[in-house]
């Protein structure tokens, strides 16, 4: 007879693990947050989107160049 390997008091006991985990992790940020630990600053998210843009910027020219080195390759440009 078949019997699987991980039956459903597995899948409940990993299942309430996950939650107990997620729920810990809730309780250290919102301690972190009583303790008074400073919030990421605005200028960290500033530098976040121009690292954001740039790295864009640098892709979509990187993508274009290939292109264009296809282009003449195969002698269409």
């Amino acid at each position: 007879m078949y019997t699987p390997r991980y039956g459903m008091h597995y899948v409940a006991q990993q299942t309430s693990q996950i939650r107990l985990a997620a729920l810990r992790q809730q309780q250290e940020t919102t301690m972190g947050q009583s303790r008074g630990v400073a919030p990421p600053s605005l200028h960290d998210e500033e530098a976040g989107a121009l690292w954001r843009m740039l790295t864009t910027v640098g892709v979509v020219f990187v993508v274009l160049l290939g292109g264009v080195v296809a282009m003449w390759a195969a002698g269409l440009a």
